[in-house]
């Protein structure tokens, strides 16, 4: 039965990747007149997906696809500056980015808490939307393979925008780098090529504003006042990261997989799927 069930989620996410229409485009606008984008698939609970730095929200098929036919209505958003959704010269820090993950969820007026998931950058964005606006109509929370961030020091800062300074001079060798720590399995060239020209649409300085909107947060306090269950899921190198968020929030839960890169849920879409499922329950 497991084997069946492994061979209908690779028919169904190969459908979806040359299929992704299947999952409606929506837009809407933001308070501060910004019109974002996103994917919108299924009929149920509000489980929403925040991708990470500059990525679209098409990151997220093989979720919108499984989590849809499991009962909830999946929405995947486009950030400003990212994927198909405007590109504005501010709003990037990620209190205004959390804003308008509140703005979609309005916009989508679901009648039941609705659950977030977050990558990457999305995670301190997430747990903005909690610190912001509370968790009165929050289910749950899905943090991914995301730093929360610390004290900040001299050292990692100048690091930092040394790395963004790369970004500036030549963008297509850093570009060339980045993309190398997504993936710890192989993927379809046609999927990479894809991948690399909607992340390459994000304006460079857009790109840069919002590292430096994130480099001196710290989310960690955020996490400590969150009263619904969270699931904190990392590649093996955040492991430590991993404990830290189980000791900041006891009855948080965690998972550590291996064998995967930064986009772990691309890498190894059905283990990271079953384990979402298993932590929300039923829709």
């Amino acid at each position: 039965m497991n084997a069946l069930r492994a061979l209908l989620f690779c028919l169904l996410l190969m459908t979806c990747r040359g299929e992704l229409m299947a999952a409606e485009r929506g837009s809407f606008r933001t308070s501060d007149g910004v019109r974002l984008e996103f994917l919108s698939a299924g009929a149920g609970p509000l489980l929403v997906f925040e991708p990470g730095w500059m990525c679209p929200a098409w990151i997220w098929e093989a979720q919108l696809a499984y989590f849809s036919h499991a009962g909830w209505r999946a929405v995947a958003l486009d950030p400003r500056a990212q994927g198909g959704s405007d590109r504005p010269a501010n709003g990037f820090l990620p209190e205004r980015r959390a804003r308008d993950v509140r703005e979609l969820v309005e916009h989508l007026r679901p009648d039941a808490p609705v659950v977030l998931v977050g990558w990457s950058m999305g995670v301190g964005e997430v747990l903005s939307y909690a610190s912001q606006f509370g968790t009165k109509e929050l289910r749950a929370l899905v943090l991914v393979d995301g730093f929360l961030g610390g004290e900040p020091t001299k050292e990692g800062m100048v690091g930092r925008l040394q790395w963004l300074e790369g970004l500036q001079r030549d963008p297509s060798a850093f570009f060339d780098g980045f993309m190398k720590m997504f993936f710890a399995r192989p993927q379809p060239p046609d999927y990479l090529q894809r991948l690399r020209a909607d992340i390459e649409r994000t304006p460079v300085n857009s790109a840069v504003l919002l590292q430096v909107g994130h480099l001196t947060r710290n989310f960690w306090g955020d996490l400590a006042k969150v009263d619904r269950p969270v699931l904190y899921v990392c590649q093996r190198m955040l492991e430590k990261q991993a404990e830290k968020v189980r000791a900041t929030l006891p009855g948080a839960q965690i998972e550590v997989i291996d064998g995967v890169g930064h986009a772990l849920f691309v890498d190894a879409p059905e283990r990271f799927n079953a384990r979402v499922a298993a932590f929300l329950g039923r829709p």
